[in-house]
């Protein structure tokens, strides 16, 4: 995922993708080979095409006032956004840092904690989903009656059953399989089918070691992993 951001931001600039003739369809070009294109008699392209620092990209920096914006003030409210110091992005790595992050929860994170609700909740002794009364409050002994008791009825562990299994279902691709394609920069597709070999060797280790345990742990491959939060 970082490689993706990286290939598509160089350190100090990025350029708007044209289908101009003429225009070199690399991503970063040098101060010197972009002058001397940028006055090619061969383009027949009316629009200019800018190089902007990436810096002073206005959508890129509000984007970042957007999510650390209180959400009374119809912000995001997240806390701990890279570029704090400032109130900005001033580097490569704090976009890089913050995009990541959001895939990351939007992916790993949201397969660790979504996909083995089934698993967990579907035998209630196991991990009841609700409790007929309040938890032991001493370290009293409890019989089997006592405990048996806690326990749900059998239509609410029908519906915990019902609820936890369509949540545990996946409604998306895996990760790094865009249900819609955004990216056609060279650069950035190069990246993006790097990472996919990548998932593909961790899946594969991932199969391998799982077989060889009593309780394999299915849930972070990334074959499993959705491209995105799937309820």
């Amino acid at each position: 995922r970082k490689e993706i951001r990286k290939k598509t931001y160089s350190q100090e600039e990025f350029r708007v993708q044209t289908s101009c003739p003429g225009i070199p369809t690399e991503m970063i070009r040098s101060e010197s080979t972009r002058r001397s294109e940028s006055t090619s008699p061969k383009s027949s392209c009316t629009t200019t095409t800018r190089l902007r620092n990436w810096k002073n990209d206005y959508e890129l920096q509000q984007w970042r006032d957007e999510l650390v914006k209180e959400r009374h003030l119809t912000g995001v409210g997240l806390k701990g956004v890279p570029g704090q110091e400032k109130g900005r992005f001033t580097t490569r790595d704090e976009v890089i840092d913050t995009v990541a992050a959001i895939i990351s929860q939007c992916s790993v994170a949201h397969a660790a904690a979504n996909f083995q609700q089934y698993e967990d909740y579907a035998f209630p002794p196991n991990y009841p989903a609700y409790l007929d009364r309040g938890p032991p409050k001493d370290k009293r002994a409890l019989s089997e009656d006592d405990i048996v008791s806690l326990l749900p009825s059998k239509q609410v562990t029908l519906d915990a059953m019902i609820i936890t299994k369509l949540l545990s279902s996946k409604g998306t691709n895996s990760l790094g399989y865009f249900e819609v394609q955004y990216m056609y920069e060279p650069a950035a597709v190069s990246a993006a089918e790097e990472f996919r070999e990548d998932l593909k060797r961790i899946s594969d280790d991932i199969k391998h070691r799982n077989s060889l345990k009593d309780l394999p742990y299915p849930y972070l491959d990334p074959e499993i992993v959705p491209n995105s939060i799937s309820i």
